[in-house]
């Protein structure tokens, strides 16, 4: 007993480590890559418990939608949604698409370490194997996510002037292998919401379903 208990502690320990070191790397692509500070929010304000055959996808690069250019603009519309609703705002001020001096690339980054618990998305998937379908979906709830916080683009959410209850906004998505369509749920105080879709099988549409739940959560 007490060496398959070892076992067990090493095998968690190992799964960790591996999305740990997985989530930095992305974070990092995303840096190098688009912009320093969606990386950063995507670092703090996501949280991605993806299977390990799921993440790795996401952090190569290299399956269609790119998953490195799929986070990166989630990134910039969770900066977008926090500064539709905080001040001081992030994206003029701390200059996304460059490097901004190091006092200043402190001061953003304190500020997104002290919002994550107030804005956030979680994408749970760790059960999901990847497969060409489960990858694809993955990355379309994503994307309606992204559309939905976004002010310049999306059918539904800020861009048609909605707005969360509260200043508070934590969203759930959960790829299931029960699920049949698409659930949209909201607790009472209209800070949290949780989408559930079916992993592995593509509903009639899952994007209309998802926004137009979404926009019932909040107010105009």
């Amino acid at each position: 007993m007490k060496k398959a208990f070892s076992l067990l502690i090493i095998l968690v320990l190992v799964s960790k480590t591996y999305a740990q070191n997985t989530k930095e790397e992305l974070s990092l692509k995303i840096q190098e890559q688009y912009s320093w500070l969606s990386g950063t929010i995507i670092e703090n304000m996501v949280v991605l418990n993806l299977s390990e055959s799921l993440m790795k996808a996401v952090v190569e690069g290299e399956k269609f939608p790119n998953g490195i250019k799929n986070f990166h603009s989630l990134g910039v519309s969770i900066m977008e949604c926090h500064d539709f609703l905080y001040e001081p705002k992030l994206f003029g001020r701390c200059d996304a698409y460059s490097y901004p001096s190091a006092e200043m690339k402190t001061d953003c980054e304190k500020e997104v370490l002290e919002m994550k618990s107030k804005i956030n998305v979680k994408i749970n998937a760790s059960k999901i194997k990847f497969t060409e379908i489960s990858y694809r979906l993955l990355m379309g709830y994503t994307t309606a996510i992204d559309g939905f916080l976004s002010k310049n683009t999306g059918s539904y959410g800020f861009n048609r002037d909605w707005r969360p209850k509260t200043k508070e906004l934590h969203i759930i998505i959960e790829l299931s292998e029960l699920a049949k369509d698409i659930k949209v749920d909201w607790t009472p105080d209209g800070k949290t919401v949780t989408v559930t879709g079916p992993a592995y099988i593509e509903v009639n549409e899952w994007d209309t379903k998802i926004g137009r739940g979404l926009e019932r959560g909040g107010k105009k």
